[in-house]
């Protein structure tokens, strides 16, 4: 009876063992590849795993979906009251940096015909103030050779005064009164600060390398409109009387020298950068 039982189980335990080595091979092989170009899957991970307690897609899809510390988060993100005010007073500073090299920065540009100062003369310059009332200049003179040897330069410091500004139209404005002072120096052989040694002390009593002067002008001003400006905004021309304080003193020493023999005639262009 033994035997006989054997003889009916003998097939099927073999054809169980079969089976259980055909699903073990298969799960170790590597599956070919699927027809979009992804990576198979193996056997291990087509198990669906919504079918195990505790999984959900989300958290196999994601798994870096979890939260960071809060806390953490906003100390990585926010500087601390007392960093962000040091970093405001750092902006602050550079700010008062820049807006004080930015001011250096020449506003206007001046070119001048004779005036004590040169034949002829450019330079630049700076306007500020209330309304731009004020004015520094810096110049370059040209003074020919005439009976000299050689051609001379001169360099000019110049200010200058505007009180009213009255407009004309929307393109024209006038200046009438622009007053103010400038202090000249030559450069060449021939001039000097000091008495030299070949005149006696006090000869002469006053130096010829510098002059100080004063003048008295007016100017006309075309402003010019916002839609043709190239490189200017607005160009201004201008006449001045000056006298230096070498012919004052002559002039009031000497009853017989006339006004006209000690004033000089300067006329120019003033190009208005910004």
């Amino acid at each position: 009876m033994k035997w006989h039982v054997s003889d009916r189980l003998l097939p099927g335990l073999c054809g169980l063992i079969l089976t259980a080595l055909t699903t073990t091979a298969s799960a170790a092989l590597p599956l070919p590849p699927a027809a979009d170009g992804t990576a198979p899957r193996t056997g291990a991970l087509a198990v669906n795993p919504v079918s195990r307690p505790g999984f959900s897609v989300s958290r196999l899809e994601n798994p870096v979906s979890r939260p960071e510390n809060p806390d953490t988060l906003a100390g990585a993100s926010s500087p601390s009251p007392e960093e962000a005010d040091t970093t405001s007073r750092y902006a602050r500073r550079v700010e008062r940096y820049r807006h004080r090299w930015q001011r250096l920065i020449p506003n206007h540009h001046v070119i001048q015909y004779a005036g004590s100062i040169g034949l002829v003369s450019f330079g630049t310059g700076w306007h500020y103030g209330h309304d731009d009332d004020w004015e520094t200049e810096l110049l370059l003179g040209i003074v020919p050779r005439y009976h000299a040897d050689r051609t001379k330069v001169s360099f000019t410091v110049r200010q200058r005064y505007i009180p009213w500004h009255l407009p004309l139209s929307s393109r024209w404005t006038i200046e009438p009164l622009t007053a103010g002072l400038f202090v000249n120096s030559i450069f060449g052989e021939g001039f000097w600060t000091r008495e030299p040694s070949r005149y006696s002390n006090g000869y002469y009593g006053f130096a010829t390398k510098i002059r100080a002067n004063i003048f008295l002008g007016q100017r006309l001003k075309f402003n010019i409109p916002r839609r043709h400006r190239i490189s200017n905004k607005s160009i201004s021309v201008f006449y001045e009387l000056s006298t230096s304080d070498l012919y004052l003193i002559t002039a009031v020493t000497n009853r017989a020298i006339r006004l006209s023999d000690i004033l000089s005639l300067a006329i120019g262009v003033k190009f208005e950068t910004f």
